[in-house]
């Protein structure tokens, strides 16, 4: 937050493309395991965006002849998203357990690899002032506004409203219009966009039908005021 004419200038946390994120954390001593060794693996997962994320997956992948785990292969988590009273990035850390396997007598060494899967639902939102021209054959040299298309940065998330395109079209009823509004949305994230109704079906492995990838609800309101 910024002080602007002796108030403060609340922080503007819809904005940006960055989402939930996770990363290991504190693995220099995890690199060299011996077979029977046990260890835990902390994974912390941080909310960059605007969007509550009260019911997200995770999903472990690894080599199941090189390791085992009592952890299951996808679990649950909830974190909150930024907002102007906390704008600041919340951040929870899982600890998965491990356990080196035995290796074959004439094996060395291995190496393999552990990998962490987030999948979350989230909304985006964009707010814009919106003008309603009736005069649509542009008669009138004065107007109170006009039409303007908008662009985006973000909103505080991967999927990300990019533009909006207003246009009047003539109605059929001579004193009336029919406002058009072609939204964009693009993905700006390194993820996939799945239907809200099968993240969980996607973060576990299962079979998702390809009408459910790239597929995301839009919902358009305009203030009746």
């Amino acid at each position: 937050a910024g002080c602007a004419s002796g108030g403060i200038t609340p922080e503007n946390v819809r904005a940006g493309t960055k989402g939930v994120e996770a990363r290991f954390s504190s693995v220099d001593g995890l690199r060299d395991l011996f077979p029977g060794q046990d260890f835990q693996l902390p994974v912390e997962i941080t909310n960059n965006g605007a969007s509550d994320v009260p019911h997200g997956y995770f999903h472990i992948g690894l080599e199941k002849d090189v390791f085992e785990t009592t952890a299951p292969a996808v679990g649950v988590f909830n974190i909150p998203g930024r907002s102007v009273a906390n704008p600041i990035p919340r951040t929870q850390t899982i600890r998965i357990p491990f356990t080196v396997r035995e290796l074959q007598e004439q094996s060395q060494g291995i190496q393999s690899r552990i990998t962490f899967t987030l999948c979350y639902p989230y909304d985006t939102v964009a707010t814009l002032p919106v003008c309603i021209d009736p005069d649509i054959d542009n008669k009138e040299t004065q107007k109170p506004c006009t039409p303007k298309s908008i662009s985006f940065n973000g909103q505080g998330g991967p999927l990300a409203i990019t533009s909006i395109v207003p246009r009047m079209l003539s109605h059929n009823s001579r004193d009336r219009i029919l406002p058009e509004f072609r939204i964009t949305v693009a993905n700006r994230g390194q993820g996939l966009v799945v239907a809200p109704e099968r993240v969980q079906a996607f973060c576990s492995g299962g079979t998702v039908e390809p009408n459910y990838l790239n597929t995301a609800i839009v919902r358009v309101f305009i203030d009746e005021d």
